[in-house]
C-alpha cells in the first residue's frame, strides 16, 4: 500500500510532536521516581535508627542493605555495613564482616510489619507512576525500576505478576516459561501422530543437474513438495521425507502458523564428507567463496537454490542437520528471519525437529548415538552442545517470498516488522533458552 506524500509529511509530522511529548513526559516520571526514592531512604533512615534504638542490629544491616539499592553511595549505609575508604576515597567491604545479631526479640517481631510499611507506600507509588508513564518510558528502563522494587522484597507477588512472572515451587520464573514446559507434554504424541500421518513418497528420477553431480544416488524421492535424494539407503532418505513432512505439520500446529518449504526445496543425504566437497564442488549455484566456507561444515544450505545438504557418516546426524535447515526455511517464511537473526535457528531447534525426530522410528542407538542425544537428559527437547550447521542463512533465504508480517504487541507498544523482536514475543517461546549459533 502507498501512502501519498501529504499522509507521510502528516505522520512525520505527528512523529515528532508525539516525540516530543514523550520526552516530557519520561522527564516528569524521572523527578517524581527521584523524589519517591528520596522519600524512600528517609523512610528506611528512620527505620535504622529504630532498629539501632531497639538493638536489632541484625535488622538494622537488612535496611542498609536496602538502602544501597537505591542510593549506592549512601554514607550512613556503608558505614553502618562496615566500610571504609581507602586513600582514593573509595568505599572498600570489610574483609571479614560481623554477623550482627538482634537482641529484642518483642521489637524484632514488631519490625516486619514497620519494614512493609514503608516498603509498600513505596512500592505503590512507584507502579501508579509506571501505570502513568510507562508507554514512553524505554522498555529497558521501565523494566529495571521493576527490577529494583524487588530489593525492598523479592518475593513480592504484585511486582512479580508485573514482570510477567509466576511461582512454581521456591522459584519465580516467566509465565511463559511455565506455559512452554506444559506444552512439551504435549509435543512428542503430537509429533507421533504427524509421523505416521505424513504422505508416503513417490519414486522420481534425479534431474539433469543432480545426475552431472557425479554421485551414485540410490533413490529420488518426492512428497508434499519436497524432494529427498541420498547416497544411504532408500529407508534413512524415507524417514528424512517422513520428519521434514512431519516438522512442517507441527511447527505450523504448534505455533498457529502457514510456513511452508520454499517451491522445489530439495534436501541432499551423503554419506561422507568427500561426498560433501564433490557435491559442493559440482553445485552450480556454489562459487568459491561458498565452496570454501562450506567445506568447513557437516550440514549446510545452498544460497541462491533451495537445495540443502548433510554429508557425514553418521545417519541421526544427516537427519539432524537436515531437519534443522528445514526448520530454517520454515521459520525464514512465517517470521521473515534471516541471516542476521542466526541465534533463532539454533535455540528453537530442538522444540521441532528433535520432538519430531526423536519420535520417528528408529534403530536403538549405539554408544556415540546415545551420548549425542542425551537420552538421559529429563527434558523432552535436550539441546545438543553444538551446533551442527552454520550456512550463509541470508544468502540461502534471500529472495524467499513471506506467508505472512507479523504483528506482536507489547502492552501500548507496537512490534511491526522486526523478525527478532516477532519471534522473541511469540507466546511459546521461553526466553530460559539462549544459545548462539557460531
Amino acid at each position: 500500500m502507498r501512502l501519498s506524500s501529504s499522509i507521510l509529511l502528516a505522520a512525520i509530522l505527528g512523529i515528532g510532536l508525539s516525540g516530543s511529548e514523550a520526552s516530557a513526559q519520561v522527564e516528569e516520571f524521572e523527578a517524581a521516581h527521584a523524589d519517591a526514592v528520596g522519600e524512600l531512604v528517609g523512610g528506611l533512615e528512620e527505620l535504622a535508627g529504630w532498629c539501632t534504638r531497639k538493638k536489632l542490629y541484625g535488622a538494622r544491616a537488612g535496611v542498609w542493605r536496602s538502602v544501597l539499592g537505591f542510593d549506592d553511595g549512601h554514607e550512613q549505609a556503608r558505614r553502618g555495613l562496615g566500610y571504609k575508604r581507602n586513600r582514593d576515597g573509595e568505599w572498600v567491604a570489610p574483609r571479614k564482616p560481623r554477623v550482627p545479631r538482634d537482641f529484642d526479640k518483642r521489637a524484632l517481631e514488631e519490625f516486619p510489619a514497620r519494614h512493609l510499611k514503608v516498603a509498600l507506600a513505596f512500592r505503590d507509588r512507584v507502579l501508579r507512576l509506571l501505570e502513568e508513564h510507562e508507554s514512553e518510558l524505554e522498555i529497558g528502563r521501565a523494566r529495571a525500576v521493576r527490577e529494583q522494587l524487588l530489593v525492598l522484597d523479592p518475593d513480592d507477588a504484585v511486582v512479580r505478576k508485573g514482570r510477567g512472572e509466576v511461582r512454581v515451587g521456591e522459584r519465580w520464573v516467566l509465565g511463559e516459561t511455565s506455559r512452554a514446559v506444559e506444552r512439551r507434554g504435549t509435543f512428542s504424541p503430537l509429533a507421533r501422530e504427524l509421523l505416521a500421518a505424513a504422505p508416503g513418497p513417490v519414486t522420481v528420477a534425479p534431474s539433469a543437474r543432480e545426475r552431472a553431480f557425479g554421485l551414485e544416488w540410490t533413490a529420488c524421492l518426492s512428497a508434499g513438495g519436497v524432494r529427498v535424494l541420498g547416497t544411504c539407503p532408500r529407508e534413512e532418505l524415507e524417514r528424512i521425507m517422513r520428519v521434514l513432512l512431519a516438522q512442517r505439520s507441527f511447527v505450523n500446529q504448534v505455533l498457529g502458523l502457514e510456513a511452508d518449504f520454499p517451491s522445489r526445496f530439495t534436501a541432499y543425504a551423503l554419506t561422507d564428507a568427500d561426498q560433501g566437497r564433490r557435491f559442493i564442488a559440482a553445485h552450480p549455484d556454489a562459487d568459491e567463496r561458498i565452496r570454501r566456507f562450506m567445506e568447513k561444515l557437516v550440514a549446510g544450505a545452498i544460497p541462491g537454490s533451495h537445495d540443502v545438504a548433510a554429508w557425514c557418516d553418521s545417519p541421526e546426524k544427516r537427519l539432524d542437520g537436515l531437519a534443522r535447515l528445514g526448520l530454517q526455511y520454515l521459520l525464514g517464511d512465517a517470521f521473515r528471519i534471516d541471516g542476521d537473526h542466526g541465534w533463532a535457528f539454533e535455540a528453537q531447534s530442538p522444540i521441532s525437529e528433535r520432538g519430531v525426530r526423536r519420535s520417528a522410528p528408529r534403530k536403538a542407538p549405539d554408544a556415540l548415538e546415545r551420548q549425542y542425544l542425551d537420552e538421559s537428559s529429563p527434558s523432552p527437547f535436550p539441546l545438543p552442545a553444538r551446533p551442527l550447521c552454520c550456512p550463509p542463512y541470508k544468502d540461502a533465504l534471500a529472495g524467499d517470498p513471506c506467508a505472512q508480517q507479523r504483528v506482536f504487541r507489547d502492552k501500548s507498544r507496537h512490534h511491526v516488522g522486526d523478525p527478532q523482536e516477532d519471534f522473541a514475543h511469540h507466546p511459546l517461546f521461553a526466553p530460559s533458552h539462549s544459545v548462539s549459533a557460531e
